[in-house]
């Protein structure tokens, strides 16, 4: 195992009636998009010095692994990151191999899959997708079922499995193939082909966006089912994937660069070459493979190449994949490198609304009483898809009321993680579950305070380098507040705020015209600053003492 250390681095088919495909001309000229790519130069240093911020990297530790630290062969042709953290690949006419996080392990041998080749994997129904040549197999309880027949039909090879992104996105998938794509959901097959509208026989990828638009990568030009009808564009071009963002915005793969679909617009990036989009990460940013030229990330503005002169294990690069902590890996025609986002030195506190605050330095953020149900019991709302995340995501949870907690929309990220009370605990998958009163997650020390409102009631105590911050949560006791020492930082609810002003105000005593300044003075030794924070949507709520009453989506620094 090599290690380098481096800087910078549907519309639904149950109606389809078989409509004539329309031919359409390419979209006006698309504008010229600016790169810093060059074939000869990488687009960034490989000082170390640099850190990783928001929708750029700009550092990170490449990890590399060959046939000599347990492969069994070099050529890696795809990668897939489950959600419990495993690693699993296809290695050229060796099956499917798995990475428990210490050891490369044979998952499933070439002769209990479709083929001797691994084309595509995917998670589909709580089960492992493998596709390749002649077919597809299902992982089960009870092993591996391979499939040969796709709803009647054939083929020499199943390019990609991909599940529905949109209405239907919890019961249908597409299998992209040579003669035809394929949709199967509860009500059994669909096929597509030529014959009904598409404009080749290969079909590369099929995929339906969240808007319920199917989209087919073809040999020769990209088609769209919308209402009912085919569309038809770009037929001299060979499109080879699809990959929809964060944002609803669609990246087509082809073999003369990037198309990206935006709204009403259409825009070629890096024309010329054959570029693959595979990943889309949290913050919009999009990462993009090659068989020669090595991965590129695009952050919004500028595409960065990254090559085995700054840490990839081999230039030709067939896949990627995205790990719920922030790691991106690759594989490779050498083996498999993976690259972890560096820290920074710099900590990001989002008041995301309500009790929910967000904690990110890069590479780990904490989700304080989120995701929580907008809007619930009249609190403030928020638009969770929305929410932007980085590296490894922990839940640290007060209590398991609706607009702290809403275990549906946790569920619906993969990856993330829960610290919490047995109320939550019992919501989430036990693997999830990060347990113990003292838990160091990434640089994040998190301390569970009992609070006295109930035995399933939490405050905590989060530490990060030499900063402390303070969430009370919904307790109306101040005893394990006052009780704590070196905050910088407090999150305290109204109520309580005004609660701690009179118990300091009957404290300080002495001459009125004093009293205020020596209230405040027990206040600073309390917390230098005081956020208030669990507020009404409308506003209105009472809060006392120098607490302050910051705009929603305020962010406050800490180096």
């Amino acid at each position: 195992m090599t290690v380098y250390a481096v800087g910078l681095l549907a519309i639904l088919l149950a109606g389809y009636n078989g409509h004539p495909r329309a031919e359409l001309q390419p979209a006006d000229a698309p504008r010229a998009v600016p790169t810093s790519w060059t074939p000869s130069t990488p687009s960034m240093s490989r000082t170390p010095e640099t850190s990783w911020t928001s929708r750029t990297w700009t550092s990170g530790t490449w990890t590399s692994w060959t046939v000599a630290d347990g492969l069994p062969a070099g050529e890696v042709r795809v990668i897939h990151v489950r959600r419990d953290g495993r690693v699993y690949v296809g290695v050229r006419g060796s099956g499917l191999t798995v990475w428990d996080g210490t050891n490369w392990l044979a998952a499933a041998q070439a002769d209990e899959l479709a083929g001797p080749g691994v084309a595509d994997i995917v998670e589909h129904d709580e089960t492992l997708w493998v596709v390749g040549p002649g077919g597809y197999s299902v992982q089960s309880a009870n092993g591996w079922t391979t499939f040969r027949d796709i709803g009647g039909l054939t083929t020499n090879v199943v390019f990609t499995a991909t599940p529905a992104a949109g209405r239907d996105r919890t019961s249908a998938i597409w299998l992209g193939a040579n003669g035809f794509a394929a949709r199967h959901d509860a009500t059994g097959w669909t096929h597509f082909a030529e014959d009904d509208g598409l404009p080749h026989r290969v079909v590369h990828q099929a995929h339906t966006d969240r808007d319920g638009q199917t989209w087919f990568a073809c040999r020769r030009g990209l088609a769209v089912l919308s209402n009912g009808e085919i569309i038809v564009k770009y037929l001299d071009v060979n499109f080879r994937s699809i990959l929809e963002s964060a944002d609803g915005s669609l990246w087509f793969g082809t073999s003369d660069g990037v198309l990206e679909h935006r709204g009403d617009d259409w825009t070629w990036h890096q024309q010329g070459m054959t570029l693959l989009p595979k990943v889309a990460d949290s913050t919009g940013g999009i990462w993009a493979v090659s068989e020669g030229d090595g991965a590129f990330y695009y952050n919004g503005e500028l595409w960065q190449q990254f090559t085995t002169d700054n840490g990839l294990l081999s230039d030709t690069v067939y896949d990627a994949a995205l790990a719920p902590n922030g790691a991106v890996w690759f594989a490779t025609a050498a083996g498999v490198s993976r690259l972890v986002p560096g820290e920074t030195d710099e900590l990001q506190v989002t008041l995301i609304g309500n009790a929910g605050v967000a904690l990110s330095d890069g590479t780990t953020t904490l989700l304080v009483d989120m995701p929580y149900q907008s809007g619930a019991f009249g609190y403030q709302r928020y638009d969770f898809a929305s929410l932007e995340t980085q590296g490894d995501v922990v839940s640290v949870i007060t209590h398991h009321h609706d607009d702290h907690f809403d275990a549906s929309l946790f569920e619906e990220r993969a990856g993330w993680r829960v610290v919490g009370p047995p109320s939550v605990m019992r919501q989430v998958a036990r693997s999830r579950v990060v347990h113990g009163d003292e838990v160091l997650v990434g640089r994040f020390a998190i301390t569970v305070v009992p609070s006295p409102h109930t035995p399933d009631h939490r405050s905590y105590r989060v530490g990060w380098k030499d900063h402390v911050f303070y969430f009370v949560g919904d307790t109306e006791s101040t005893k394990e507040l006052r009780g704590q020492e070196g905050i910088d930082l407090l999150f305290i609810t109204p109520w309580l705020s005004c609660t701690v002003d009179e118990e300091l105000t009957a404290e300080v005593g002495g001459v009125e015209s004093r009293r205020a300044q020596r209230t405040q003075q027990a206040w600073r030794e309390l917390a230098p600053r005081a956020i208030a924070y669990h507020l009404r949507a409308r506003g209105g709520d009472r809060v006392c003492g120098p607490v302050e009453t910051v705009d929603q989506g305020s962010v406050v620094t800490f180096n």
